[in-house]
């Protein structure tokens, strides 16, 4: 799956044990700013994988566009990056999109180490 908050491009992937790479913590999703990647963890099941992305996906708009400062703003923020994301799922196939990440092209073989560096991810 493939997702664009504004024009920057991420990548959705599936992976297995996802922890937080400070903390050590088991996570359902993961963001790596650095690489543009949104992580899934393989034992999330399929009908939260939806709530999982989304939530990686608002840390994604957050990161690249602040906070909005008024309730206008944050009403424009989230109007746009709702519709980029439904447009972007809809092309994919929506529901069928989220069983796609279970084919073997979308494992874990790319999966980088990843470390904390302020508020980004960085390999």
């Amino acid at each position: 799956m493939h997702l664009t908050v504004g024009p920057y491009a991420y990548d959705v992937h599936k992976t297995r044990q996802l922890v937080h790479p400070v903390t050590g913590i088991s996570l359902d999703g993961l963001i790596d700013f650095a690489t543009t990647t949104i992580w899934i963890d393989e034992s999330v099941p399929i009908h939260r994988r939806l709530d999982v992305i989304l939530h990686e996906y608002w840390h994604a708009w957050r990161h690249h566009f602040g906070k909005p400062e008024n309730e206008e703003a944050e009403c424009d923020w989230l109007a746009a990056a709702t519709m980029q994301f439904l447009r972007e799922w809809h092309l994919q196939g929506c529901e069928f999109s989220l069983g796609c990440l279970d084919e073997p092209q979308n494992n874990d073989a790319r999966r980088p180490r990843l470390r904390m560096v302020g508020k980004a991810m960085i390999s």
